[in-house]
């Protein structure tokens, strides 16, 4: 069975290609799922009448949206027809109080400038894309790390400008009146720091400026500091950096996302991160047409074409079928905000309503933090120590952020279990791959041990042979089998059963722990069965085999889930832990290999259930990890920014 809805074909450059649909009609019977269990009658009505009237190609839609029907009913999708959006939104949220709304943007811009709103007026949202305050830090990083690196004054004094900058304003802006007047020897003064184009100096900058300077400007400085980070630590796998090609990688990088775990009744997105999701009332701002032509789309084009895929056929329709997804997320109302110019577009006679209003919107940038103008009116009123105790105070977002994460998690595993609260903190709360004492970096050996992973799970499911790798990668697959082939000799019948396997356990089905459905997961890389039993294999590539104790507690947790989740017994599963890579300290050439059978599960696994317990603990109480956090000693200037940022906020 092949599952799939051409109208809402919007990842055609991920390879949702509606081609896709027309090959698969060739050789497959089609059936049409009719009902909808999602929307109202009368949303399924308009969004289908919009579908059919705007697209080319209604023959090819027809048949499949004949049938469209949902059981439910409700009213017909209002369209307002205004110049102030912003405004509209804001009355429409206030309508519908206690709904779950979302607000749906065709692009990151309206995101931006929609979230810059809700911050003015004080209305919590979630968002699943960039904020305005990720886009200032997002530029500010680049700026700063341009600055130090470049030789260009113009980049240098661009740099005084920042938050990472150790001038002043009026620093800055003296240093840019001296760039007008070419008095270089007044440039030449700017000291930003030391950096060049490494990855051990990047790590440093990061470890020692931006992060503690974005954990004090709040949680979206922060989350951006670490994605800009995780783009650089990618970028470095070219094999000849420079600051220019860096500079474009950044620029054309994924979107930053600041993930917001507060609940709210307000989601903002983006149409593509909306897909797939429901809200009970929606508030979209539809396209009317394709954007303009870019750079990005030469790229685009080349990846159809490179597909064998007509790129005209492919992207003519995008904005109905965008628009059709956007339509089809509301359950019982559905909002279309667009002006004038184009309301004829959405309005469809007796399936909507329209709506004309002369609202316009007030000029956001001109708009001040609440904050800031009650400080300032304090001011005037000669009540300065009001006004002072107000500018000092701060969003504290960290502690929310923590107990936030507790409150929310879902699920643990193996790595996620610690009991380090500084790593636990790094890893699992603010998503980072810090490494204490070492910065934000992440070296070659991480990705070769996945790549060594999925290249022995393509040979084991015969999907690929030793030879058409090379190098060091064919020599740890043809260790890895090698090793499987030893194992035979012990364990009689030896045979594959699974690679990569999934594991999902409730927690309370393994430790003592009476709560919900907290979920303990896991992925065992290599599954065989034999005459008397099973065998879990856990690859590794380190150049050492001296961490193989660590190696086999994780694989004694997995085994006891793996014995819950199948229903076998525990003494008919061994583990084993097989380095295909290992090497000395001189480069030879040459990788050895070797098996480390596991024993004593029972009495290992007493280590990890000990750490669950500890992290479970946390999740009952957050102020025990936060007191824990916060009594931890350390000489690391991130973590000693984040505990005094946490000491404020927990006086």
């Amino acid at each position: 069975f092949l599952v799939g809805d051409a109208k809402q074909a919007i990842f055609g450059f991920q390879g949702g290609s509606i081609k896709n649909f027309e090959d698969f009609t060739k050789t497959c019977k089609r059936m049409f799922l009719s009902e909808n269990w999602r929307s109202t009658q009368e949303i399924l009505d308009y969004s289908k009448n919009y579908f059919l009237s705007s697209t080319q190609q209604r023959a090819n839609y027809e048949k499949e949206l004949e049938n469209f029907s949902s059981s439910k009913k409700g009213s017909i999708p209002e369209i307002f027809s205004t110049v102030g959006h912003l405004s509209k939104i804001l009355c429409l949220i206030k309508e519908n109080k206690g709904k779950e709304i979302g607000i749906i943007a065709r692009t990151n811009r309206q995101i931006i400038e929609i979230s810059k709103h809700l911050d003015i007026n004080n209305i919590p949202y979630t968002t699943t894309s960039s904020q305005a305050t990720s886009l200032d830090a997002r530029n500010a990083i680049i700026t700063f790390i341009k600055g130090l690196i470049s030789n260009d004054s113009a980049d240098k004094v661009s740099a005084t400008f920042t938050a990472f900058s150790p001038y002043s304003l009026k620093e800055a802006f003296d240093f840019s009146a001296a760039l007008k007047k070419k008095d270089y020897g007044q440039v030449g003064k700017i000291n930003l720091g030391i950096a060049d184009l490494t990855r051990e100096s990047l790590d440093g900058l990061f470890l020692e400026k931006i992060y503690p300077l974005c954990v004090s400007k709040g949680s979206e400085w922060f989350t951006t500091a670490v994605t800009v980070k995780s783009q650089i630590d990618e970028y470095f796998t070219v094999p000849t950096p420079s600051l220019e090609t860096l500079l474009d990688f950044l620029a054309i990088g994924e979107e930053v996302e600041v993930e917001r775990r507060k609940k709210s009744e307000i989601t903002l997105t983006t149409v593509h991160k909306a897909k797939g999701r429901e809200f009970d009332i929606v508030i979209a701002l539809p396209s009317s047409s394709t954007h303009p032509y870019s750079y990005i789309d030469t790229i685009v084009s080349a990846i159809f074409n490179s597909e064998e895929i007509d790129v005209q056929d492919e992207i003519a329709e995008e904005s109905i079928r965008v628009n059709f997804v956007a339509f089809t997320r509301a359950k019982e109302k559905l909002n279309i905000i667009t002006d004038f110019t184009h309301q004829n577009d959405f309005h469809i006679e007796n399936l909507s309503d329209l709506k004309v209003d002369d609202v316009t919107d007030t000029n956001t940038s001109s708009v001040l933090d609440p904050h800031l103008t009650e400080a300032y009116s304090l001011f005037l009123g000669e009540r300065f120590t009001e006004a002072r105790k107000l500018l000092k105070s701060e969003d504290p977002w960290l502690k929310e952020r923590i107990i936030s994460y507790f409150q929310n998690v879902d699920h643990f595993s193996w790595s996620s279990v610690m009991t380090k609260t500084d790593e636990f903190l790094m890893k699992n709360i603010l998503k980072t791959n810090y490494a204490r004492g070492i910065g934000a970096g992440s070296g070659g050996g991480a990705s070769f041990g996945l790549d060594v992973h999925h290249a022995l799970e393509a040979v084991l499911r015969g999907r690929k042979k030793p030879a058409d790798f090379s190098g060091d990668m064919e020599m740890a697959v043809k260790n890895g089998l090698l090793a499987l082939e030893d194992l035979k000799n012990d364990y009689p019948g030896l045979d594959f059963e699974g690679a990569e396997v999934d594991v999902e356990i409730p927690v309370k089905s393994m430790v003592k722990y009476e709560h919900d459905d907290l979920k303990l997961d896991g992925k065992i890389d290599v599954l065989l069965k034999h005459n008397s039993g099973y065998l879990l294999v856990d690859w590794k590539t380190d150049k050492r085999d001296n961490s193989a104790s660590e190696h086999k507690r994780q694989l004694s947790v997995y085994k006891k889930m793996y014995s819950i989740s199948a229903n076998i017994p525990e003494d008919k599963i061994t583990t084993c832990v097989i380095f295909v890579a290992l090497r000395g300290g001189v480069n030879t050439g040459k990788f050895d290999q070797s098996t480390h059978i596991g024993t004593k599960d029972a009495q290992v696994f007493k280590t990890f259930d000990a750490h669950l317990q500890t992290v479970l603990e946390w999740r009952k109480d957050p102020a025990k990890f936060i007191k824990a956090l916060l009594e931890r000693p350390t000489t690391d200037p991130l973590l000693l920014a984040i505990k005094a940022k946490l000491a404020d906020e927990s006086a």
